[in-house]
């Protein structure tokens, strides 16, 4: 059997995405090899997450080196060392933004192979894989002066960490035939708010909202839960949800608003046209390829956003059914990379066991 281990956090402030696309690789790598799979993550973690790492048959060793938001990084590493000193870990997944090539050479030491996770291209990494699902100029080449020579790079969309039911879904995509459902969700936390921000907008106008049939997906370690759910008993039609199976929900959608980052890919992978708020710096450049590879609408910078412009897309996309056609199969076209049976980085880290 082979020992995986898996550094990464969730919490309000940071969200919960780091944490489920780590899980989406684990059970790739449980169904091709025989793994056990350890996690270590920070004290604090969401209990929903707990739950779910716990409930996918992984192990959950919890560290305290986050004594803030931030990270002490030799800390952490000492701490990871000690948890794991009794494993032999052939390969070890980082996924977080204040770790580095410094953590990763004290852990080096005690593991075979190091994958890194990453979006940002900010910083040194001493590992032997990196992978980065997200699509950026010069895609290609962003890396080059932050990792070793002989890294093997998993770049672009075609990398996408996706659970094995999007694909078994995606066949039975339909083209939209009419616009009427529509997704409204900002991860699995959504610290700026957007949620509860765009039904408030949404309340303001009775003729659309009579029209449309909302699915609000709030996340589960989302702060103000209640008061969405108590919105959306405002509107006409709106079904509430405090978390989803996102891959079965966008097989009916005919649209959606939401974030930047990996969601904005599942939703393309499932050819939902969407429009697209950036909640953070690092979803910008990604956010900015996809709109100019028209695959999504690009609504600008969470606090740059006029209420104008929002309901305005809504209009366009509600009265213009080809308009949406076309971006869903451009959608589906450009993501069709993404299918392959085994992902490309579950078939390295097989190769180099």
């Amino acid at each position: 059997m082979y020992n995986i281990a898996i550094r990464v956090d969730a919490s309000v402030q940071i969200g919960i995405g780091h944490v489920m696309r780590c899980l989406t690789l684990a059970q790739m790598l449980k169904q091709s090899l025989d793994s056990h799979i350890i996690f270590v993550c920070a004290e604090g973690l969401p209990g929903k997450v707990n739950i779910a790492i716990r409930e996918a048959g992984h192990d959950l060793i919890l560290i305290s080196a986050l004594k803030s938001i931030k990270v002490d990084w030799n800390e952490d590493a000492r701490q990871t060392i000690q948890q794991l000193c009794n494993y032999k870990i052939h390969w070890l997944i980082v996924d977080h933004y204040q770790l580095d090539y410094r953590w990763e050479q004290m852990l080096k030491q005690h593991v075979n192979h190091i994958l890194v996770i990453d979006d940002l291209a900010n910083r040194k990494h001493d590992c032997t894989a990196l992978i980065d699902q997200n699509l950026h100029p010069a895609m290609n080449e962003r890396y080059n002066k932050w990792v070793p020579m002989q890294c093997r790079l998993f770049l672009g969309p075609a990398n996408l960490l996706l659970r094995s039911e999007f694909a078994k879904l995606r066949q039975h995509r339909q083209t939209v035939t009419k616009f009427q459902h529509i997704l409204l969700n900002f991860g699995g936390s959504d610290p700026t708010h957007e949620t509860k921000k765009w039904l408030k907008v949404l309340l303001d106008y009775p003729t659309i909202i009579k029209q449309v049939h909302l699915h609000v997906v709030a996340g589960p370690a989302n702060t103000e839960k209640e008061v969405i759910q108590q919105l959306c008993m405002l509107f006409p039609k709106a079904d509430y949800y405090d978390q989803a199976d996102m891959a079965a929900l966008l097989l009916g959608m005919d649209a959606a608003i939401g974030a930047g980052g990996i969601t904005m890919w599942e939703r393309c992978f499932m050819g939902v046209p969407s429009a697209v708020i950036s909640v953070a710096d690092n979803q910008l450049e990604s956010v900015y390829e996809a709109e100019r590879l028209k695959l999504i609408w690009n609504l600008g910078k969470s606090e740059c956003i006029e209420e104008e412009k929002f309901i305005g897309w809504l209009k366009t996309i509600m009265n213009d059914l080809k308009l949406l056609r076309i971006y869903q199969h451009r959608c589906l076209n450009y993501m069709s990379s993404a299918q392959a049976d085994i992902h490309p980085v579950v078939e390295y880290i097989k190769g180099e066991l």
